[in-house]
């Protein structure tokens, strides 16, 4: 029972932190976009890390765009998560702007035929969307399970 309970908790901080995100105003949240992002590229695990796991925004999740640009001319590979059956996801450095679809729940994914699997031994940095913190501050993401 207590499961499930922490599962609806969950669940309603998910919602409730999607809502608030969503309701924030386009200039506010493109804002706080470019603060996220320059933080991101000051911090020290940044500057350590030549190669880095993002994503795609999707949602009204933070847009890594800048950052994403910033990082490439720094000469950072750049990898990008696609979902894999069994809750199993690969890293995949995308070879070009036509390395993208549209993967699992909508979200872009690069094309594995056009991008190169990044062992997860050789990525440095990870960078994960969350749509909400829990009481002890642990993140909630969109509810998707990884094993």
């Amino acid at each position: 029972m207590e499961d499930q309970e922490l599962t609806c908790q969950k669940s309603r901080q998910r919602r409730a932190g999607i809502a608030a995100r969503q309701s924030l105003p386009a200039a506010l949240r493109r804002a706080a976009d470019r603060r996220i992002c320059a933080a991101l590229l000051a911090c020290g695990e940044y500057r350590a890390a030549q190669t880095i796991l993002l994503y795609a925004a999707a949602g009204g999740e933070v847009n890594l765009a800048n950052f994403a640009a910033q990082a490439r001319r720094e000469g950072k590979r750049l990898c990008y998560p696609r979902c894999l059956p069994g809750h199993r996801m690969d890293a995949l450095q995308p070879l070009g702007p036509d390395s993208w679809e549209e993967g699992a729940y909508h979200i872009l994914a690069p094309v594995p035929a056009r991008s190169r699997r990044i062992p997860p031994e050789e990525v440095e940095l990870i960078l994960v969307p969350c749509a909400a913190f829990d009481p002890a501050c642990r993140r909630v993401g969109m509810g998707g399970r990884l094993l």
